[in-house]
């Protein structure tokens, strides 16, 4: 098992030597299994420390993780909580379409506490383009937690700074 999302998979090798037993684990951590994850921590962090400091956690960048962050709405679908695009907050999510004009706020609205995946065409913050976002929807005590991530898409060029010197990037 796999100690960060409790699912498989997961490789052991196991040596005795000396008496003593020596052991690695390999976890591969899946794009999907990462976001379930991150939704389950908030989830969790909802169920200890309530709606407020749920919140105002993952509202701020200090709840961004790596490429994942979270967005809230409330039991009536508003935005509560975005930190990459603030302006949604207060907007109904039931509303967006993306640039294909497929009704992504509405299959997010549908989200269970079972949970279920959206796939959608959104603005990805790290290339500045919009990008497919595969995001990971469910229903908790009446607010959707959700997240996801971006699939890469290996026509497009990586940005310029990808994999520059951040002083040649950097705005003072």
């Amino acid at each position: 098992m796999n100690p960060a999302t409790q699912q498989l998979p997961a490789s052991y090798f196991a040596a005795l030597h000396h008496g003593l037993v020596f052991v690695s684990e390999h976890c591969i951590v899946r794009e999907d299994a990462a976001a379930l994850y991150y939704v389950r921590k908030a989830t969790d962090m909802y169920d200890r420390e309530e709606l407020d400091s749920t919140v105002a956690h993952y509202d701020s960048l200090a709840g961004v993780d790596g490429q994942l962050h979270m967005f809230l709405d409330d039991e009536n679908d508003l935005y509560i909580a975005h930190p990459i695009f603030p302006s949604l907050k207060g907007t109904d999510i039931k509303n967006l379409t993306d640039a294909a004009g497929y009704d992504l706020g509405e299959e997010i609205a549908k989200a269970t506490e079972a949970g279920h995946w959206v796939d959608y065409l959104w603005l990805n913050p790290a290339s500045g383009r919009e990008g497919n976002k595969n995001a990971w929807v469910i229903r908790h005590d009446g607010v959707i937690f959700a997240s996801g991530y971006y699939t890469p898409d290996p026509g497009v060029e990586p940005p310029d700074w990808l994999d520059a010197d951040p002083r040649e990037y950097t705005v003072t």
